[in-house]
């Protein structure tokens, strides 16, 4: 059978295959799968879910992470050997220990110094391509994993803190009320006002200012003859 190789960053599109040529030019017989490369940039916990998520499904062999946000500081190269035969690469930053955990527990970590595994000249920028890749590769051929370098105690890893949940009664007090308060407002207003908008003089249909006008006794016109009744004036304006 072919040895696996797994890998995961938040590369994008382009470095991911820098590292696979490296693998390959160690160990052309290795089956690589790529996981994701699209980990939000230096999101070192959604790289770590990923890896729970992916890694208990895939066959035993040698997984590479990369979400790094720290290379070219002090921080550690490590790999991590499971109870189930898998060697995590990667840093040590929290993104391997809980896949580590899920494939079994860790039962060995060591730190990558070899520098006979690694590529002749390391950048401070691209560990990915530099150290995690040839350590593979090399494991991917039968390199014995304790070639890597010296061991790094277990309970001494970095691991990620652990976000729970959690309802405070205060405040879940607080938005009930403010609910219910809501509600009792909303129904003592009572139903919706309707206004009436005056009427219109620009639109000569629009009678509602007429039938509102209290009625008035018309005056005699100035040039009827007396008593002959109102004016066609007056008359006109009665019927608006």
């Amino acid at each position: 059978m072919r040895p696996v190789i797994t890998f995961l960053s938040d590369f994008g599109p382009a470095a991911p295959a820098v590292c696979r040529g490296v693998m390959y030019r160690i160990c052309p017989d290795a089956n690589i799968i790529d996981i994701d490369h699209q980990v939000p940039r230096y999101s070192i916990r959604d790289g770590a879910g990923s890896l729970i998520f992916a890694l208990p499904h895939m066959p035993v062999g040698t997984h590479v992470a990369v979400v790094d946000p720290g290379v070219g500081t002090e921080r550690l190269p490590v790999g991590l050997r499971t109870a189930r035969g898998d060697v995590l690469i990667g840093p040590d930053n929290g993104l391997l220990v809980g896949a580590a955990e899920a494939l079994g527990g860790i039962e060995e970590a060591r730190a990558l110094e070899n520098r006979e595994l690694m590529l002749a000249t390391i950048t401070q920028s691209f560990h990915g391509r530099d150290i995690f890749a040839p350590i593979a590769g090399h494991l991917a051929a039968g390199v014995e994993f304790s070639t890597v370098g010296p061991t790094v105690p277990i309970d001494e890893l970095v691991r990620l803190p652990v976000i729970r949940p959690s309802i405070s009664r205060t405040a879940s007090s607080a938005r009930r009320s403010s609910t219910c308060s809501s509600t009792a407002t909303s129904r003592s207003r009572g139903p919706p006002r309707i206004s009436r908008r005056p009427s219109d003089p620009s639109n000569p249909g629009d009678h509602s200012s007429c039938n509102s006008r209290p009625m008035t006794a018309p005056r005699p016109s100035r040039n009827g003859p007396s008593g002959s009744g109102p004016s066609a004036a007056c008359l006109s304006a009665r019927r608006c």
